[in-house]
């Protein structure tokens, strides 16, 4: 209540059993979810996303396992502190011990200061549009995408990221 009003509708399946959460064409509407109820379900998305706060709204699909692995595709935007960013694409992510993504998206723009707060020495503003291709695990995670920013500039960039080092 704290944080305001989530809405959320979908159809198709969901089912769980022996710990693991099946789904099958499970088409979800957001409209909107706030990212503190997001923060609140699980530590994992706390821990990663904690200075972002917000609404998203949007659709998304899934389809597979907790166990296996989760495709999803969707379209969302986030909103917060006056920014709005919005991505979409797919993704296929196994999630657990060894988590991989394979993930082929399209900023459609972002915000680029939103990003920011996550790491502020870079003091990023404007938009960026393009695409973003991230694939591996959360150690080894391969980044390739090729931005316009809204300042009429390009951001090329190609690497390997380590998102579960301590820095």
């Amino acid at each position: 209540v704290q944080h305001g009003t989530s809405r959320a509708s979908g159809s198709g399946a969901i089912g769980y059993a022996n710990g693991d959460w099946r789904m099958r064409n499970l088409c979800l509407r957001v409209n909107p979810v706030q990212v503190a109820l997001l923060k609140a379900l699980s530590p994992a998305v706390r821990e990663a996303i904690e200075p972002i706060d917000g609404t998203v709204v949007g659709d998304v699909v899934l389809n597979g396992s907790t166990r296996a692995t989760i495709a999803v595709s969707g379209d969302v935007a986030h909103t917060d502190r006056g920014g709005t960013s919005r991505i979409a694409g797919t993704a296929s992510v196994r999630p657990g011990a060894n988590a991989f993504v394979d993930a082929r998206l399209q900023a459609r723009p972002v915000a680029l200061a939103e990003l920011g707060l996550l790491v502020p020495a870079l003091g990023l503003r404007g938009t960026a549009t393009g695409p973003i291709t991230l694939r591996g695990s959360m150690s080894s995670l391969r980044v390739a995408t090729t931005l316009r920013l809204s300042d009429g500039g390009r951001v090329e960039a190609r690497g390997t990221l380590d998102l579960q080092g301590r820095t």
